[in-house]
């Protein structure tokens, strides 16, 4: 029976999303009537929780680790990572009985299940539900994107270095392939092309390619390639960028050239809920999942913003293009820019289908609602782990 649960924030969180999503699913574990503690500090936690352990533990990607001991091996206790990245950033992570994976896209449960690792279920990210808009409050911007550039063009000449050349035809055919298939997850594709280029080459069979290295480089492309095209899509609606980079080039070096795209400065999570309740429109881009959500999409909604996204299929189980939220389709990115001025166009309109999009989140993309979830498909996988040890 789980009564007592702790939550640990992580070490390390870029713009302090993780650090937001722990804080506000801790209050909801409050709010739902369970005896739960939060913990800045992992080393501090680990102690308090030897002396008075939980029943369950809880922290956003990655399990703590002491003398290389992982905190739910010293502990002997159920832990719930809740993972925001593909299956591969947590492989080390699966040899503990007592850890239970969180997994933000369907693709990442099966991919864990394909390895023999069973004690995982799909957790979509989500957003507290005491945010409320600004009623009367200003919009004083039309359009926003908030993300990280990735300069993929340089990253794609790279992979010329560390991968042979057939390998590298297969990693693009595998980014164009997911690009153009809604149904067809990166990781999916990746692995197939490359199957495939060892199969049809028989020399590669002596290469020695770090297949983990090879997804995440394949990842991070797609993440910069959706991200340029989409603001390259737009030509005629000032679009106000939010994020730093990861590489030598920037938001502001690369569109140089483009006048309505206006670059900011990165801020931290808090910082943007404040500025999405600013927007009129938010973009978000994360077609590397397709069968989950980004949290964007529900924070941008919940804030008061219309969510230009990405359609995939568990997208489309909660939302209706034009009616609580507006999808984008890649093989027309060219019809982006005139979806976008009609919206700016008709503020009523606008309106209406952020007031339908966010009663959906508020309905069942809260931190609240992931704990009714919890207590129907996780509290089970806790016992039973339990009861195994």
């Amino acid at each position: 029976m789980v009564k007592k649960v702790d939550l640990i924030t992580p070490y390390g969180s870029q713009y302090r999303v993780l650090h937001h999503f722990t804080k506000k699913l801790y209050e909801a574990w409050i709010r739902a009537g369970y005896e739960a503690r939060f913990f800045e500090d992992a080393t501090e936690a680990l102690k308090i929780m030897l002396l008075d352990p939980p029943d369950l533990v809880i922290g956003f990607n990655g399990v703590p680790r002491h003398d290389q001991i992982s905190y739910s091996d010293i502990l002997k206790k159920p832990y719930l990572s809740l993972i925001v990245d593909p299956f591969y950033h947590f492989l080390s992570e699966i040899s503990s009985p007592y850890v239970i994976i969180g997994c933000d896209d369907y693709s990442s449960v099966t991919a864990f299940k394909n390895t023999n690792f069973h004690q995982t279920l799909f957790v979509p990210h989500a957003v507290e539900a005491d945010l409320a808009i600004n009623p009367g409050g200003e919009k004083i911007f039309e359009v926003t994107m908030l993300a990280t550039f990735i300069d993929y063009e340089a990253r794609r000449e790279q992979w010329r270095l560390k991968y042979p050349l057939q390998v590298c035809e297969a990693m693009h055919e595998a980014v164009e392939q997911t690009f153009l298939d809604p149904q067809l997850a990166f990781i999916e594709a990746t692995l197939g092309k490359v199957q495939w280029a060892y199969s049809k080459h028989p020399e590669l069979r002596t290469a020695e390619v770090d297949i983990i290295s090879l997804l995440k480089d394949v990842e991070l492309y797609i993440k910069g390639k959706e991200r340029i095209d989409i603001l390259k899509a737009i030509q005629t609606v000032p679009v106000h960028v939010f994020g730093h980079s990861v590489d030598k080039v920037n938001w502001k070096s690369y569109f140089k050239n483009q006048s309505n795209i206006i670059t900011h400065d990165s801020v931290t999570y808090e910082k943007s809920i404040e500025i999405m309740k600013q927007s009129k429109i938010v973009l978000n881009s994360s077609i590397k999942n397709k069968f989950g959500a980004h949290e964007r999409i529900f924070t941008a909604l919940a804030a008061g913003a219309l969510v230009v996204t990405n359609e995939n299929n568990y997208l489309k189980t909660f939302f209706s293009h034009d009616v609580d939220i507006a999808f984008y389709q890649y093989h027309r990115l060219l019809n982006l820019n005139q979806m976008i001025v009609d919206y700016l166009a008709d503020e009523s309109h606008r309106q209406q289908v952020v007031e339908n999009g966010r009663e959906i989140v508020m309905n069942y993309h809260t931190w609240d609602a992931r704990i009714r979830e919890f207590e129907k498909d996780l509290f089970p996988r806790v016992e039973e782990c339990m009861l195994k040890i």
